[in-house]
């Protein structure tokens, strides 16, 4: 998995502060964040509820600044079994952090983000043997040149490999050239905030629009919280599946990068369309019931969700 790996700062408070409020939180604990990163823990535990671990390793591919929080992401990665060995380590630049207020009464989450340190580059992504991989995912990043050049890599490698490596892409920044990522994914997979950016109030409106741009055969979906996840399969046929909500919703926070992961999951081990839509929904719906992003392959074991 390509993208963003940070430090994420929580404070949970029992509401969100007013401007200008002197409040106490409750409890502070940092994590591992960043979309691509946290995906790639969550995906993980998902493999290793299958008992899959040695068949197919995770790896993420992400900038980390030298110091400054860095022992603490790499441990956390490889104690979920993510490999890390391919990250570039920069030095004169801080570790990226998110500082998150969570409000633990509606279970919502409030972040302001902080980052100097570069975008990955598309010459460290070259660097990377792609035929060690049966699935590449990228999350779409603001560095626009340096994303398609990947995607363009990715698209090569698996058009002269038999398909493979399958390469996704997370398409959730409401940049304008976000919409230059598609021609190259098998699966794309859209946040609402930028289905709304592109002037449309539901994923099926969006979802038909774009069809258009992808390659063919590429499986389109969008996430929308609550309201579920739609989805383009191969032949474009249109599919919705309503969400999966825990009885309390405790933190929201990486639900979108849980319900990315799912996906990828449910896809890579065979299933459908509408069966890995109905999949995700039920990770990440269980995924709300609980703080954090660590203990999703003891909730999914628990709850007996299977792929």
């Amino acid at each position: 998995l390509v993208g963003l790996l940070c430090l994420d700062d929580v404070l949970s408070c029992d509401h969100y502060p007013t401007e200008d409020e002197d409040m106490v939180a409750q409890h502070r604990k940092q994590f591992r964040g960043g979309n691509a990163a946290n995906s790639s823990v969550i995906l993980a535990q998902l493999i290793r509820s299958k008992g899959l671990s040695s068949s197919f390793p995770v790896s993420l591919l992400a900038n980390i600044a030298k110091g400054g929080g860095s022992e603490f992401l790499f441990n956390d990665l490889a104690r979920h079994g993510v490999d890390s060995k391919h990250c570039p380590v920069l030095e004169g630049f801080h570790t990226p952090t998110s500082f998150i207020v969570r409000n633990t009464d509606s279970g919502s989450r409030t972040i302001v983000h902080y980052k100097d340190l570069p975008e990955l580059s598309a010459a460290s992504f070259a660097a990377v043997p792609l035929e060690s991989f049966k699935w590449v995912h990228i999350e779409g990043r603001p560095n626009c040149d340096d994303i398609i050049a990947m995607l363009q890599r990715a698209r090569a490698h698996a058009d002269s490999h038999d398909g493979l490596p399958r390469v996704s892409v997370e398409i959730e920044k409401t940049h304008p050239r976000s919409l230059d990522f598609i021609p190259y994914g098998d699966v794309l997979l859209f946040s609402k905030d930028f289905v709304r950016s592109q002037g449309h109030d539901n994923a099926r409106s969006f979802l038909t629009a774009t069809a258009q741009k992808a390659r063919k055969g590429a499986v389109l979906v969008c996430a929308w919280g609550d309201k579920g996840a739609s989805a383009l399969d191969a032949s474009g046929a249109f599919i919705h599946v309503d969400a999966s909500s825990p009885p309390k919703v405790v933190d929201t926070l990486g639900a979108g990068d849980t319900f990315n992961a799912s996906i990828i999951m449910a896809l890579s081990q065979g299933l459908g369309v509408e069966a890995a839509l109905q999949y995700a929904c039920k990770v990440a719906g269980a995924k709300c019931g609980v703080i954090g992003m660590d203990t999703v392959f003891e909730t999914v074991t628990e709850l007996g969700i299977s792929c």
